[in-house]
């Protein structure tokens, strides 16, 4: 389908290619009447919206959730309620966000889906250390970790060794955190999953700077910076986000 096709280009780095993608995958399924797929796509486009920070990403995957719940396909639901809460996350909504991470647990624990499960854990992660709660940061991000490891899933693994990394620097662990941020980055650069890397990337630039790297902060950096470039981003995308916020900027 187009919105696999869309898929592949969000983990290229190329989210203008997979917009383009996911629209056509969603006006085929209308043409064709098929409901489910039709939600299904509704999905991936509002996905697509949300990592490239399209402004119309959260009525679309609002509409997403509501079409999925009304049709029972519990699967592909937790995956829209999921992402929505990710959604919500980079509005800075943080009860919304852990509201829609929670029930996305929920729903994957019911269709059986470790994948997602682990997943949403990773996002309640960011939750709660954008709220000030390290301590539960860091069970929902070991708790990412221990799945990723169950599910043989590296970009999981990756991003929750980097965030772990992220902790560990914060509270003085510099050993660890160059430990866990060197497998972080090694995951992720086995997998093509730009977008993902360049969230590594920004966690290796602060990591570095604990450190004392400022040559290796710079090339990390410049890095994000060749993907951001790639990728067609607007004002508000996550990856933006993330290096907006890194040090020395």
């Amino acid at each position: 389908m187009l919105g696999d096709l869309a898929v592949v280009r969000c983990l290229r780095g190329d989210l203008g290619a997979a917009l383009r993608s996911a629209e056509a995958g969603l006006q085929l399924m209308r043409d064709v009447g098929d409901r489910r797929l039709e939600g299904q796509e509704l999905g991936t486009l509002g996905n697509s919206q949300h990592l490239a920070g399209h402004p119309d990403a959260r009525a679309t995957l609002q509409r997403a959730v509501e079409r999925l719940d009304a049709l029972g396909s519990r699967g592909l639901l937790a995956r829209a309620v999921a992402n929505l809460g990710s959604c919500e996350l980079g509005r800075g909504d943080l009860v919304a966000a852990r509201q829609l991470e929670e029930r996305a647990l929920a729903l994957a624990d019911e269709v059986g889906n470790r994948r997602q499960w682990g997943e949403s854990r990773a996002v309640l992660g960011r939750v709660a250390l954008v709220a000030g709660d390290r301590a539960a940061a860091r069970a929902h991000y070991e708790a990412a970790l221990a799945v990723a490891a169950e599910v043989d899933q590296p970009q999981l693994r990756g991003e929750a060794l980097a965030s772990l990394a992220e902790l560990d620097a914060d509270d003085g662990d510099l050993p660890r955190a160059a430990e866990r941020i060197d497998a972080a980055e090694a995951q992720l650069r086995a997998i093509s999953d730009a977008l993902a890397l360049g969230r590594v990337l920004c966690a290796r630039v602060r990591v570095a700077s604990a450190l004392g790297d400022a040559a290796r902060a710079e090339t990390a950096r410049a890095e994000v910076d060749r993907i951001v470039a790639r990728a067609e981003l607007r004002p508000g995308a996550p990856l933006l986000q993330l290096r907006a916020a890194l040090p020395g900027r």
